[in-house]
């Protein structure tokens, strides 16, 4: 359940954190972007600066130790450092891009949706061609240590070389992640699916996923447009509707939906006045009214308890290491929202979709190069 909920702005377009949850950052969707001082995660919040210096709406936020960077729709990306004066100074970044940058994280790299392996030696990209492609990120002299299984594909390529181009076939992706050990990636899809790799290891010059690891799991509900492994076994999923849902990884090995993660819903109850004698059919006809009107403001309320966010949620970000199966959200409707999923793995899966989760068929996964 949501352990806090705070309305920055009317809409948001992206937040991130920094290292120690001590500040925020978010796009109050125009070309601002807002920094909160965050001593509490459920209280005291207070906005610290405004950075303007994009010219169009900015589309992407990430941390890295003090500095901020910053990307926009104007195809232009800052990294903000605080200077002494308490002011941040920014630095602009030369991006060479020819359209609107989408997103951003500490690295050379603009499609959809980027993610990078624990190891920091390979890059997960989703794009709107529906294919999810892994590239060799390692830097020789900087990245010393090579990952296991990935030996093989990392020594024998060079930096840039794509190593894995998976083709899911469930519609263009819109968001990807790496599980806690690298050895799977997932990658939600506007088909209202998400498609799991799993089992990835190095060949000469190339990334495999292992027989029967590859599934595609259809989503009970709206696609998924963010995504985020709080655990290897517990995947947490948000998009279109302000719908906020666990995926877990079952005892065989499958992946499946558990249930929503509900908000808190203010319930309010209205008194009945008293009525006047009236005839028996006008009675009929209005209690069928009353009846009809009671079931749409039930429906109201339940809407208000499945969802926290009352549009789409944009963002979805984990809270740092330590901090449990804690993660936020941001949604066009303004809000940040602190989740904590620690308690949901022992509650009883919700309805699935009809049907469920099916692997992906021997076609649609390809290893290429």
């Amino acid at each position: 359940m949501a352990f806090a909920s705070h309305k920055l702005a009317a809409v948001l377009s992206c937040h991130a954190w920094d290292s120690r949850c001590a500040r925020l950052a978010i796009c109050p969707n125009n070309h601002e972007v807002h920094i909160y001082d965050t001593p509490e995660l459920e209280h005291g919040w207070v906005r610290a600066a405004v950075l303007a210096e994009h010219g169009q709406l900015v589309s992407g936020l990430d941390w890295h130790g003090e500095r901020l960077v910053s990307c926009s729709h104007d195809r232009n990306a800052y990294v903000w450092t605080r200077g002494a004066d308490g002011q941040w100074k920014p630095e602009m970044v030369i991006t060479k891009l020819d359209l609107a940058a989408l997103c951003v994280r500490w690295s050379p790299s603009s499609v959809a949706a980027v993610a990078w392996h624990p190891g920091g030696a390979l890059l997960a990209t989703a794009s709107s061609d529906g294919r999810c492609r892994i590239f060799n990120a390692r830097i020789t002299g900087v990245d010393s240590a090579l990952d296991g299984g990935h030996h093989p594909a990392l020594a024998a390529s060079r930096f840039g070389d794509l190593l894995s181009d998976i083709a899911p076939g469930c519609g263009w992706g819109l968001a990807c992640a790496w599980s806690p050990s690298g050895d799977e990636v997932a990658m939600a899809c506007h088909g209202a699916a998400v498609a799991f790799a799993g089992g990835l290891n190095g060949g000469p010059r190339e990334l495999y996923a292992a027989a029967g690891a590859s599934q595609r799991l259809r989503l009970p509900g709206r696609p998924a447009r963010c995504l985020v492994y709080l655990s290897g076994n517990m995947v947490a999923a948000a998009g279109a509707g302000g719908d906020v849902l666990l995926l877990r990884r079952g005892e065989g090995g499958s992946w499946e939906p558990l249930h929503a993660l509900h908000g808190q819903p203010e319930r309010a109850s209205a008194a009945v006045a008293p009525m006047r004698q009236v005839s028996a059919e006008f009675s009929a006809k209005l209690e069928l009214f009353k009846v009809s009107a009671e079931s749409k403001a039930a429906a109201r309320r339940d809407g208000e308890k499945a969802n926290a966010h009352s549009n789409a949620v944009v963002d979805l970000r984990p809270l740092p290491p330590g901090s449990g199966l804690r993660f936020s959200t941001a949604g066009w409707d303004g809000r940040v929202v602190l989740w904590d999923a620690s308690a949901e793995g022992a509650a009883a899966p919700t309805e699935r979709a009809e049907q469920g989760a099916m692997p992906c068929e021997a076609d649609t996964i390809a290893a290429v190069r």
